[in-house]
């Protein structure tokens, strides 16, 4: 196709630095293609002094699938030219590669500078992993035996039940250190400077809540000077005004954030909606700016009169300067180890080999030189999700020869250490003429006007420079090509909405929309509704979700209607079938070698094997075997006998070699589930045995090395995608990146945004560590309650942030993945709108969507709980039926009980007691036992004998708390699915009303653990995304002293 003048610009500048901002769609690949081969016909022609082949040419990206595209898309423009037929004999050996293969190429050429191995390999990770946690568990035996005394009182400072906090932390600190962040503090700054490094995150803190509540504060103000005859806010005007004048006392002050947070919180007349109805406003839209105002207040408040002083806490951080730099001092010491073991090792993760050969660029000027020398041009795609070392990288070796591809709007990978600021700097450096060129292309080529409309007129409003990294309005809108042969009008936008019955449960419900999708792709396909010139078939249309946790629930709808789906998502290898089978057969040889037979962990290794589809020994002969204590006449005890000799003087990797052969494994595998994946899933499981060979894995160590997995329940992530040409798509917004599909179907979008933990902010890679005050950090203030740490706080708020800025560009990516339609489908009320709120306060797609105000055309979704058959095409009916029959098959066969998989942990407060005695802890249990099956409405105390359950039982009944929300739905014990946390929690009770929720968490005795408020405000975030409700409360219950504690 002939470019457009943007493409044609982008092509042939030179001369410069370019940076070429390519919005979704508009032919960047082809861009890229196409300037590689005007810079090989200038080569010819002699239209530059350079003379040079594709060999003078790096292109970079940032996975094997894009570079092997890349070279493919050259390859086939280069045919269309026999006068450069000669470069086509050079693409494969061309550096067109990812950054990470880069980077490996130049190590292994100057290995001798570094002073590593030749031979040095990339090993999996997870066996690193583990070789640090050997490292970190011997140093802690060693301070154990030592008895040393701050190492002791660290622990006593910092942990509560076990030092297994500690630990992760050093393992966190270390392997975070070891990715190298650019303009960081090293691991040695961190702890020779920690004082002040700390103090000038201390005052970043305090800084950014005072900011915050003095400019929401003054918004209020100015509302209620702006609106002076609004009758909703006429009678508390003088009295609110007067109340927020002591804002402008407080100057800059840092000490005094805390003291105005107090003032804010303990008057009520500052608190409280003015008095008057709403209903009574002249403006709807005064209420809606006033209640905006007032949660940001409220949030800020809620923080920040937690914290102590501000200079109490520098005091702390003074007082607890030696516990922090030991701590660090733990970990340098560990990540010495680490390293040494590396180096004496030759092993690498490539992370390891990017920071040595940044290392060796940065050390080394006359090697800098040379790979600088040997290209024309460096080219880089999707530049957008660069990291601080790509970008080093490139200031290393480039020579006002960058040519940069990218889309800010498409920088969705925080997660993998991506920096969108590089881009945002360069284009706005360019497009002032600073520095280089810039280039922006807007021609849209994949999606129809309808979707190209739907994207702009909802981007427009929500994505500024600010949230999401550019101005959309100003010169980011898509356009339609001015040149076209189809106009492509496409097939408008949809919006399938539902209303809840029931609870409001149902809103979380994967199973209600997916049948809805099912239910409006079937009767797409039976009424042949013509899609990009053809009739409908399944592969045309594609679920987008903005994770995959829902997967399986959808798969199983698919299965029911016998629509056939592709699922492409990440999955534990550990998990599955086949890979728990050769686990097992593997530690059943090393117990065998190791005369471990008597052992429970080789008999349940045993029975694995038994069960599995290796054997499929029945139930009753497998009795036999253990009953009667005659395991060793089971065939495959012998088997492994017999291998006892050749097993015990080989490496690891041989023997899963050898296993794998003579078990005849691979003849096995149509008897597994997940028949297609399996021989992948070997491949994964045997690269880890390679990985353990390397390192001189002993029977043990691989022992305690699986151990140590399931212990940390670790996962071994692995990418499947179903074999079938006409189906269903369904697969999470990140991995259609690059992307795109003829209809595209919107689900799960009032899914919340992942929440961010104390626990992902105690490291940054900048400032480095902070720990949580405990009660061993006295506070005058506070009376000796535990303050929150102001540091942390700030963290978790910076992260939530730029998360929520992401999250903008992530539906972006989503939507612009559709080529002729977006279908939204979702719960809404009937003649009810949605709620718009302020961008930063969205918290879920669907806020964006309503902050937009896009003007929906909104369908009733058909769904009247018939499943039909599925599509029915004459000769084609037979095979959608089998391929049905195969889905559900595996379904029912990956459900039998044949191997025991962990259930997800139950999340609890801590329910410890210092000193308890067993016979207290069997009250204990007994009164939540109590609480549990007891109808408070109509209770019977004759089935409890002990007098103190009847009391507890009454104090409860006759409490405020139960008579204010006796009329409540109620739920005991009630239990739930944390996604963030990939975990289960159970709330010991529930009341659930129209507007608001309240959960009552039972101690024994003691309300004054401070874990206990954060384990309620778990709680109370899984509540309102499960239920739908911003505002609740939380309170802690003595079920002995009858006694309650409001904590939310």
């Amino acid at each position: 196709m002939t470019p457009n003048a943007k493409q044609k610009i982008a092509i042939d500048e030179c001369d410069s630095n370019i940076l070429v901002s390519s919005s979704a769609g508009t032919g960047k690949t082809g861009v890229l293609s196409g300037r590689v081969i005007r810079i090989l016909h200038d080569y010819l022609s002699k239209k530059t002094n350079k003379k040079g082949t594709l060999s003078r040419l790096l292109i970079l990206t940032f996975t094997e699938a894009a570079a092997h595209n890349m070279a493919v898309r050259i390859k086939g423009e280069l045919k269309k030219y026999p006068e450069l037929k000669s470069e086509l004999k050079l693409v494969d050996s061309a550096d067109i590669c990812t950054f990470d293969s880069f980077y490996q190429k130049i190590v292994r050429k100057y290995f001798y500078l570094l002073g590593i191995k030749e031979t040095f390999e990339i090993i999996d990770e997870s066996v690193l992993k583990f070789e640090l946690r050997k490292l970190i568990d011997s140093k802690f035996d060693e301070l154990y035996d030592s008895n040393n005394q701050l190492f002791l009182n660290l622990l006593d400072h910092y942990t509560l039940k076990d030092d297994e906090s500690i630990r992760d932390l050093v393992e966190n600190v270390i392997t975070s250190s070891l990715v190298v962040k650019i303009g960081s503090n090293s691991l040695e700054e961190m702890k020779d400077k920690f004082l002040s490094i700390s103090e000038a995150e201390l005052d970043e803190a305090y800084c950014f809540y005072l900011n915050r509540l003095k400019d929401s504060l003054h918004k209020m103000q100015k509302l209620f000077l702006d609106n002076d005859s609004e009758p909703a806010l006429k009678p508390k005007r003088d009295i609110v005004l007067n109340n927020l004048k002591r804002i402008d006392e407080i100057g800059d002050h840092l000490d005094k954030l805390v003291n105005l947070a107090k003032i804010y919180q303990i008057n009520p007349d500052t608190q409280k909606t003015p008095a008057a109805k709403w209903k009574d406003a002249e403006n709807p839209h005064i209420r809606a700016e006033f209640t905006f105002i007032k949660e940001d207040i409220d949030s800020i408040v809620k923080v920040a009169s937690n914290f102590p002083t501000y200079q109490e806490a520098k005091k702390v951080l003074k007082d607890n300067e030696k516990l922090y730099t030991f701590f660090y001092s733990i970990c340098l010491e560990v990540m010495d180890k680490f390293n040494s073991l590396k180096l004496q090792k030759g092993v690498y993760t490539f992370s390891d080999i990017a920071s040595l050969a940044l290392h060796l660029l940065e050390n080394n000027d006359e090697v800098r030189r040379e790979i600088s020398e040997s290209y024309d041009e460096i080219m880089v795609d999707e530049y957008q999700d660069n990291a601080d070392i790509q970008e080093r990288f490139l200031e290393l070796i480039g020579n006002n020869n960058l040519f940069m591809v990218g889309d800010i709007k498409q920088s969705i990978y925080a997660f993998r250490n991506s920096n969108p600021t590089y881009f945002l700097n360069r284009y706005n450096q360019y497009k002032n003429g600073n520095g280089g060129k810039l280039v922006e292309m807007s021609e849209n080529y994949r999606s129809s006007k309808s979707v190209i409309d739907t994207v702009n007129s909802i981007f427009s409003t929500i994505m500024t420079e600010d949230f999401g990294g550019a101005n959309y309005a100003d010169g980011h809108c898509l356009e339609q090509p001015t040149v076209r042969p189809d106009p492509n009008l496409g097939l408008p936008t949809k919006f399938l909405t539902y209303t809840m019955e029931n609870t409001r449960r149902d809103l979380m419900s994967p199973d209600k929309e997916a049948r809805i999708v099912c239910e409006d792709i079937l009767q797409r396909v039976r009424n042949k509704e013509i899609i990009k010139g053809h009739p409908a078939r399944f592969s045309d249309f594609c679920i987008l979700i903005d994770r995959g946790t829902k997967f399986e629930d959808i798969s199983k709808v698919f299965a029911e209607y016998q629509i056939p789906l592709n699922v492409e998502n990440d999955s534990d290898a550990f998990s599955k079938e086949i890979v728990y089978v050769v686990k097992n057969l593997f530690l059943a040889m090393a117990f065998v070698c190791l005369d471990k037979v008597d052992t429970a962990e080789f008999k349940r290794s045993i029975l694995c094997l038994l069960r599995s589809p290796l054997y499929r020994e029945d139930n009753a002969k497998i009795f036999s075997y253990f009953s009667e204590n005659k395991l060793k006449d089971s065939e495959v005890y012998k088997k492994l006998l017999s291998l006892k000799s050749r097993c015990q003087t080989s490496d690891v990797y041989s023997i899963y070699s050898t296993l794998i052969k003579e078990f005849n494994v691979y003849a096995s595998l149509k008897n597994f589930t997940e028949v297609s994946n399996s021989i992948k899933l070997l491949s994964d499981v045997e690269n880890q045995f390679i990985s353990m060979a390397k390192m001189g894995y002993s029977f043990e160590d691989v022992i305690a090395y699986f151990q140590r997995n399931e212990k940390d329940k670790s996962k071994l992530k692995v990418r499947f995608k179903s074999p079938s040409n006409d189906a269903v798509n369904i697969t999470n917004i990140h991995k259609s990146k690059g992307l795109e599909y003829p209809v595209v179907y919107c689900l799960s979008l009032y899914n919340k945004y992942k929440s961010i933990k104390e626990d992902d902010v105690l490291f940054d890679r900048t400032n480095g560590v902070q720990f949580r005050y405990t009660r061993n950090d006295q506070f005058d203030a506070k009376e000796g309650d535990v303050c929150t740490n102001p540091i942390l706080a700030y963290r978790k708020d910076i992260i939530a942030l730029q998360e929520k800025k992401e999250k903008i560009r992530l539906l972006y990516v989503q939507l612009t993945r559709a080529e002729q339609q977006l279908v939204f489908v979702a719960h809404k009320e009937e003649g009810k709108e949605w709620t718009a709120k302020s961008i930063d306060k969205c918290n879920s797609f669907a806020d964006l969507l309503a902050a937009s105000k896009y003007p929906f055309n909104e369908e009733k979704a058909n769904l009247d709980g018939k499943i039909d058959s599925g599509y029915k095409n004459d000769a084609e009916s037979d095979v959608q039926q089998d391929k049905a029959k195969e889905i559900k098959k595996i379904t029912l066969k990956y459900s039998e009980p044949n191997f025991i998989f962990e259930n997800p942990v139950v999340i609890r407060a801590s329910k410890k007691e210092t000193h308890t005695s067993k016979a207290i802890l069997d009250l204990g249990s007994k009164l939540h036992e109590a609480m549990e099956i007891t109808d408070f409405e109509n209770p019977d105390y004759s089935l409890f004998k002990d007098k103190d359950i009847v009391s507890a039982l009454e104090n409860f009944i006759n409490s405020k708390i139960y008579l204010e929300n006796k009329r409540a739905e109620i739920y005991k014990e009630y239990r739930y699915y944390d996604e963030d946390n990939n975990s289960e929690g159970s709330i010991d009770l529930l009341f659930i009303h129209p507007d608001h929720f309240v959960i009552v968490d039972y101690k024994f005795s003691n309300l004054a653990d401070s874990d206990y408020i954060k384990q309620i405000e778990i709680y109370a975030d899984n509540v309102r995304r499960i239920f739908n409700l911003s505002k609740g409360s939380g309170y802690l219950y003595s079920l002995k002293k009858g006694d309650f504690k409001k904590v939310l």
